[in-house]
């Protein structure tokens, strides 16, 4: 009786990953040995952003990069692309109205960009002196830098 021990090498390749100020999952990993398709990897995450998939760039052009169908052929970058985060904005009348009434709860605005237009309100034997958000004040040039849900608290003299 002879005994045949077979040994197959697979060869391994290099995952490089350009993250654009993001942070890589740790379960993603470094290399990959070839298979007929890779396997999915967990989402990285950025600071005001949404992930928006994996790219790779092919004959000059950046194309997105389908997990459920593409090989794994040899040593790779994949880059992360990313959209600005809409962010819910509420406000805090601290007792006054909106001057038209209509007494306006939220909207969303856009990590990154200006707040743009704000509710004006009013409040009987007071002046309303603006927006603010933890000390800051908040106007419709104001770049939105808060990366979650945030409250505007009417500033009134």
């Amino acid at each position: 009786i002879m005994t045949v021990h077979l040994y197959i090498r697979l060869n391994q390749y290099q995952i490089t990953y350009e993250l654009d100020g993001g942070t890589n999952a740790a379960a993603n990993p470094a290399s990959y040995y070839p298979l007929p398709t890779a396997t999915a990897l967990q989402e990285p995450v950025k600071a005001g952003c949404t992930f928006d998939g994996w790219y790779t760039e092919k004959e000059g052009e950046t194309v997105l990069w389908y997990f459920q169908s593409e090989k794994v052929t040899g040593d790779m970058t994949l880059t992360a692309h990313w959209v600005p985060a809409q962010i819910t904005v509420k406000f805090d009348y601290d007792g006054g109205t909106d001057a038209d009434g209509s007494d306006m709860e939220s909207k969303q605005v856009t990590f990154g960009e200006n707040y743009g237009e704000l509710p004006t309100p009013v409040k009987e034997g007071s002046t309303f002196a603006g927006w603010e958000y933890s000390g800051q004040i908040i106007t419709a040039d104001t770049v939105v830098q808060m990366t979650g849900e945030h409250v505007l608290t009417a500033i009134w003299n």
